[in-house]
């Protein structure tokens, strides 16, 4: 979610897709703080500015990086990068 404003304890936010609501600010625990998952990238990846087909790549990351995963939008997801880089990816793990 991008946080939008702020009225009190509500967050006015919007989704990766666009949509815009609220939710009570104790209610979001930022991503950093608890990625959901930690990996190495098992091919070299393009990071996407948003998570969509036609999103352009603005940069890519090496296949064995080290990554987390801070968020989910539909089959795509949020990465960050050891050095802070940030982009929506297609992961495509082995089985």
């Amino acid at each position: 979610m991008l946080i939008l404003g702020q009225q009190g304890a509500v967050l006015r936010v919007q989704t990766p897709t666009g949509q815009i609501g609220c939710v009570t600010a104790r209610a979001v625990e930022a991503a950093v703080a608890a990625p959901l998952r930690r990996l190495s990238l098992p091919v070299a990846t393009d990071l996407l500015v948003g998570p969509e087909r036609a999103a352009p790549a603005w940069g890519a990351l090496a296949a064995r990086t080290p990554v987390v995963v801070l968020g989910q939008a539909a089959q795509y997801s949020l990465l960050r990068g050891p050095q802070g880089e940030t982009g929506w990816a297609i992961l495509w793990l082995r089985d």
